[in-house]
């Protein structure tokens, strides 16, 4: 028997991005897309914002730290 309680891992919010590579509309290749994850402790995620504004994107994950959620902006490693 043990006293350790294990606790479950907090949620955190994760921003993450690339450039559009395929499409149906040639003129959006290449295009920035930026989106925000939520992972929760059991490491499923959920698509929370995405969008084609880095500014923006890191206004909602703003949003998320003031809310008390840990946050990563993987695209910039911190």
């Amino acid at each position: 028997m043990t006293n350790i309680i294990p606790f479950p891992a907090a949620s955190r919010a994760e921003l993450d991005g690339g450039f559009i590579r395929d499409d149906l509309t040639p003129s959006k290749c290449r295009e920035a897309f930026y989106f925000i994850d939520l992972v929760e402790a059991d490491g499923s995620r959920f698509c929370m914002w995405d969008g084609n504004s880095y500014d923006e994107a890191l206004a909602v994950l703003g949003e998320f730290r003031r809310g008390g959620i840990a946050t990563r902006d993987l695209l910039r490693g911190h």
